[in-house]
Formats: C-alpha cells, structure tokens, sequence
C-alpha cells in the first residue's frame, strides 16, 4: 500500500506559465492567451536523489539499492522499477517518490520517501563457532541497507540467515542454521540466529567465589531451575538473574555479577556441565525513600514500614511495601491501583534509594448486595449485619471477612459452604456484591442464647478487617 503519491514538479513549465500570466495582464482586454499542455517528460539524465524519512538505515545504502546512476540515462518508468527493488527488501512500511526536471535535455532530481518498521529486533548468535562481532561484519559487508536492528519479516530473516550460512561454511560446510524471533525476557523479543538442532540441556551448575551466600543455598537454588532446561548464554543469564541475584539481594548485595561462566559437554548426557564465577561486590544501605502518588496517609504508610534507612538493603522487604502499599489503596476504594519501584544505587555512599510510583486510578464505591442461598427469615439477618454502606468507598477484603466473621458468630446451624464475589462497574465505579450460602434450610437459624449472643451478632456491625 502506497502512503506518498508520485507527484511531478516541472520548473521548466511553471516558469513559462509565469511569463504567459504576466504578459497577458498587459494586454487589452479583449486579447486572449491559449496556453498547451506541456509535453510528457521524455528520457533524461539523472541529476540528484535523495531519500527522506530514514532514520535505521543510511541514506547510501538505500541509494545502492535503487540501481539509479547520478549523470546516467533515466526515465520516468525507471523510478517505479527502483521503489519495488526497495519494496522488495521488506525493510519498509510504505515507499513514495516525488521528482522534478529541468533544461534540455532533461535533468531529473528524484526525491524517495520511506516509513520505516517501528517494531525492530536486535540480533543474537548462539553457538556459531564464530565470535559475535566476526558476523556482525560479515553481515554489514554482505547484506544490503544492513543494521544491527530488524524487522522480523521471513524474507528478512531469510535474508540474514542466508549470508551468515555462506561465512560458517567456509569452516563447516554441515552446519545449517535458523533464524527466528524469541523472547529473552518478557519484555524483550530478539532474532535469534543458532544451529537447526536441540540445544544441549544442562546438567549441572557449579558456582565458586561466594562468600556472603552459602554454596548449598545458591545450587540448590539454580539446579531447581536450571537442570534439564535448553543451555544457552542467555537462558543460563536469566536463570542466574532470577535465582542468585535474588539471594545477594536479600543481603544488601545489589551488584552481584558473574565474570566467569564455563560450560563443558557432560560425559554421558547431551548436555553441559557449567561452573559460574560469583563476584558479590560491596554491601549495600537502605538510602531516603520517598513516595509519589497515592493518597495514604503518613501514619499509613509508616505502619507498613518494616526497614529504616541504614539499615542493610533487603530488596524482597523493598517489594513487600510496595504490595502493602497497593493493598492498602486497594482497601479505600482504589481497585485498580498500582506501584512501582524506582531503584537509586549509590555507588559512593553503597546505599540504595528508593522511591515508589503510586497510581490509585478511580475510587470505586459499594452499591448493592445481593445474597443467594438463604430463606426469607434468614437474608434479613444478614443485611443487617453487613456494615457496608452505599456510595462509600468500596474495600474488596470486606465480603470474605464478613462471611468468616458469620461462620465464628454461628449465626447458622448446618452451615455448609460460602463464598463471595464482587463485580466493578467500569463506568460508573460502583461495586455489586453476591454473598453465596449452602447448607442451610429454611428455619435452621441457631437460637439465640439470651443478649450475649444477640451482641456478638451485631457487634459484626461496622467492623472491618
């Protein structure tokens, strides 16, 4: 599909038209100028081309493409060849031209007009044989309109997959390759390029110089995850990321790295016997934290704090306030509500500065209950003993603790199951309760024993949890 028209401008002809306008103003009135349709351009010389809108790829290389010579033979239809020689790379979104011509015979300027893909991946090689920057250089010299970023297209990869093939037979004519897009993270897609054949699994993971964490702890933390799974450099990072950097994090480690990683093909399995390098690096201080967002009050958020500044840096005490802290919005009302962490490292000061990004979104509201399972002497019970009231800000822990505190009040005798549900509505954020009873027959309400039990029934009233 075509974004740009391909427009002509003819400076020959509009300068003309100029000179006839102005010498017919001077004329009598009566004299009239009959103008031509200026002829069709004719063949020519190519005097310029330029490329607009590129931002990934030069404009050079886009030019080598097009097969067009400055101060060749052109004409017209060959501009129309040149874009489908661009279509043709799958590089683009959308491709246009404009050009103009002037003097005799004619010199034409074209002007190519390209959009470029938004979604590009970078590149990534597993088990070439070949060091990574030998085949980005290959590649640079050997693919056109080359960039370390690409779209994802089959013709792309094709393309990629194809001139790397060529440089690993020169020292291994057997091995064939693919190319396809993979996630390295959930938020990171990359093209791929490795040997068309099942990775090794690994084996075994061997960790040496820890020193703050013991070794059991870290093995035992790695092999659970590790043993078994496809080895490769960037499946074995993510391992190590999750599972060891989570370890040092408790302990005020927060730049922990891993310099070394050796693998090593196991004796009797498919698979990689691999020994990770632990630098621990410095520990590390709780810094200033502060808090953006929200409208908790100070005394709030103070009962949620369970670590002071100086004190050494924990990171999963960092995450628990900041699900206490969404917790706590979530109760007044703030169902949507949000957070997140927003890390400092100090390296001078060996702190770590927090601060937390709260995002309460709208306050919904309890609107109605409805109460299923129970006869018509029994429901009214229980309305009265619910405590929310309509147009207040609705807390979505509430029915599950009023429901426990109807079960501890043995309102019921043969009370069999309950259960709740509350549905928002997203327009007008109010809040729908169902309260859901079984096991009770109508008529099976337990006898009050005198005004103590009368009491603890209502005292349900008004609480909350």
């Amino acid at each position: 599909m075509e974004r740009f028209g391909t427009a002509v401008r003819r400076r020959v002809w509009l300068t003309a038209l100029a000179a006839i306008t102005l010498a017919a103003s001077t004329c009598p009135a009566q004299t009239t100028t009959k103008t031509e349709t200026p002829p069709p351009p004719e063949p020519g010389i190519l005097h310029s081309v330029k490329v607009d809108g590129n931002h990934l790829y030069t404009e050079a290389d886009i030019v080598k493409v097009l097969g067009l010579t400055i101060g060749g033979p052109v004409a017209p239809a060959d501009f129309d060849v040149a874009k489908q020689k661009l279509l043709n790379t799958e590089l683009f979104a959308n491709i246009g031209y404009e050009f103009s011509y002037f003097g005799k015979p004619q010199q034409y300027d074209l002007l190519m007009k390209v959009v470029e893909y938004d979604q590009v991946f970078p590149m990534r090689f597993e088990e070439l044989g070949i060091p990574d920057d030998q085949v980005r250089k290959y590649l640079s010299e050997h693919v056109p309109i080359y960039a370390d970023r690409i779209p994802g297209s089959e013709g792309v990869l094709k393309r990629y997959r194809d001139v790397i093939q060529d440089l690993l037979a020169q020292k291994d004519p057997a091995l064939k390759i693919r190319a396809r897009v993979v996630a390295d993270d959930p938020k990171q897609l990359v093209v791929l390029f490795r040997p068309n054949t099942p990775p090794p699994m690994i084996a075994r993971v061997t960790v040496l110089g820890n020193k703050a964490v013991e070794t059991q702890a870290i093995q035992k933390a790695i092999n659970e995850v590790a043993v078994g799974t496809p080895y490769t450099d960037m499946s074995l990072k993510m391992i190590l990321d999750h599972a060891v950097k989570s370890l040092y994090d408790e302990q005020g480690y927060v730049n922990v790295t891993f310099p070394k990683i050796e693998a090593v093909k196991a004796q009797k399995i498919n698979g990689y016997d691999v020994t990770v390098t632990i630098l621990e690096g410095p520990k590390y201080t709780f810094g200033p934290i502060a808090f953006r967002g929200g409208d908790l009050g100070e005394e709030d958020v103070k009962s949620m704090l369970k670590f002071k500044v100086g004190e050494v840096f924990n990171g999963t005490q960092a995450e628990d306030l900041r699900i206490a802290l969404i917790s706590a919005m979530k109760r007044k009302g703030h169902l949507l509500a949000a957070g997140d962490i927003e890390r400092k490292v100090d390296d001078e000061k060996h702190t770590v500065n927090l601060r937390y990004l709260l995002e309460p979104g709208p306050t919904y509201t309890f609107q109605t209950l409805e109460i299923h399972g129970l006869d018509i002497e029994s429901e009214p019970v229980i309305r009265k003993m619910w405590a929310e009231q309509p147009g207040k800000p609705f807390n979505p822990d509430y029915p599950e603790y009023f429901l426990k505190k109807v079960e501890q009040a043995q309102v019921f005798e043969n009370l069999g199951d309950t259960r709740s549900d509350f549905t928002p509505n997203e327009t007008t954020h109010g809040v729908k309760v169902d309260l859901f009873f079984k096991g009770t027959a109508p008529g099976e309400k337990k006898k009050e024993k005198g005004r103590e039990r009368d009491g603890e029934r209502q005292s349900i009233v008004g609480r909350t949890p």
